[in-house]
């Protein structure tokens, strides 16, 4: 469990199931994911396997609370995905960040990434996001990601990035 000044950064559990259902419904959330069709089976298998793989290696995409309301606010961490975009980008854990609609432009996505790369320490960590989603682009820039190059993932473009492991 992670805290910051604003958020409660914690291992995904059952019952944050509703939470990512409602957020797999959200289409402000969804624009740049292939999300909108997941339903409740495809949302409870997602959260039965973060479940598993913070088991497996002690990351996941965690579940981010608002400090002063409790309020569900999404999900963020490292996942270890094995995307079939070669060693220079999957042997790394990578990167991810999905905010409700309603905590999004608050600077959650910064203070929750930063706390939990701390806490990684000095690993080279990779990010996968959509070429149009300029905002989260924006913050992989300012938490210190650089483009690695283009691919594609399924039918979409996506923009892969690194960040070298921090100067011991």
């Amino acid at each position: 469990m992670f805290e910051t000044p604003r958020l409660l950064i914690r291992p995904p559990e059952p019952r944050d199931f509703d939470a990512l259902l409602a957020l797999s419904r959200d289409p402000q959330v969804t624009q740049y994911l292939d999300r909108s069709s997941d339903g409740e089976e495809g949302t409870w298998r997602r959260l039965l396997a973060q479940i598993g793989h913070f088991q497996v290696f002690g990351t996941a995409m965690m579940a981010v609370e608002e400090r002063g309301s409790g309020r569900f606010a999404g999900q963020m961490g490292f996942l270890h995905m094995r995307r079939g975009h070669g060693p220079d980008f999957d042997r790394d854990p990578e990167a991810g960040w999905t905010l409700a609609g309603w905590a999004q432009g608050r600077g959650y996505a910064r203070e929750g990434m930063e706390a939990l790369l701390a806490h990684l320490g000095s690993r080279r960590t990779v990010a996968m996001i959509d070429p149009a989603n300029a905002p989260s682009l924006t913050l992989a820039a300012r938490l210190g990601y650089t483009p690695l190059r283009e691919a594609r993932y399924g039918e979409r473009p996506v923009q892969l990035l690194e960040r070298p492991a921090p100067p011991v």
